[in-house]
C-alpha cells in the first residue's frame, strides 16, 4: 500500500514539474 502511495506522489511531481516547464515556455513565446 505504501508503495502505490509513494508511486502516486513521484507521478503528480512529474505532471507537476512538466506542467511548471509548459508554463515557462509559454512565458518565452
Amino acid at each position: 500500500m505504501q508503495q502505490s502511495i509513494a508511486w502516486v506522489c513521484l507521478v503528480m511531481d512529474q505532471v507537476y514539474h512538466i506542467s511548471q516547464q509548459k508554463q515557462l515556455i509559454l512565458l518565452q513565446l
